[in-house]
């Protein structure tokens, strides 16, 4: 379970922050271990073991995409929208122990109201809903955009310009919170500033 020191305290996100995008899991959620479980369970049902070290390159990436990489890497040939979906399902059904990550939640407190947020998420969208509401957090935030909704994969620059459209905010104005490679790369490329909460904000 990761855990944050805090050490650095609040980063000075600049006077020219207009916006606010923030990843759900791993980012404002401490959910790894439950998504751990998740994975564990669909992958012991169809007799598969598949390392966590291997799962954690994949932090941003919707399911689907994850087994299908899956399929490729170990030979396999699930069917990825099935096991995808009992995937999400097991992990709606055991959410009960997620805990906030409270310096991300800070900055979210300290910008509510002051400029628009949003939460860009690999996670479908029942799961994500359900994590924010029982962290009573949703309701600070304007946008969320998910896996299952007809919009472009956080693997893509893209994702993050047409949430900035969304915002109404340029996307050198945007600040993204992540944690995923996946997710911080595509920010970057749509020129956001990023703060990796791996490092930036002292998670270990």
């Amino acid at each position: 379970m990761h855990e944050y020191s805090g050490e650095g305290g609040m980063i000075d996100l600049g006077v020219n922050t207009e916006g606010l995008i923030f990843d759900c899991d791993g980012t404002l959620v401490d959910t790894l271990e439950a998504h751990y479980l998740a994975w564990d369970n669909v992958f012991n049902k169809n007799g598969i073991t598949v390392p966590e070290n291997y799962l954690d390159q994949f932090n941003s990436c919707p399911s689907r995409m994850i087994i299908e990489k899956i399929n490729s890497d170990f030979d396999t040939n699930f069917d990825p929208d099935k096991l995808a979906f009992e995937k999400e399902e097991y992990l709606n059904s055991n959410m009960g122990n997620v805990r906030p990550i409270e310096p991300v939640i800070s900055y979210v407190k300290d910008y509510y109201g002051k400029v628009p947020m949003s939460v860009i998420s690999g996670g479908v969208r029942k799961n994500v809903t359900k994590c924010l509401e029982t962290l009573d957090i949703l309701r600070y935030f304007d946008i969320l955009i998910c896996a299952d909704d007809d919009h472009p994969y956080k693997t893509e620059p893209e994702s993050f310009l047409r949430l900035a459209r969304m915002m109404e905010v340029k996307p050198e104005c945007c600040v993204v919170f992540e944690d995923g490679d996946v997710g911080i790369k595509s920010a970057r490329l749509a020129g956001m500033r990023v703060v990796d909460v791996r490092t930036d904000l002292g998670r270990s």
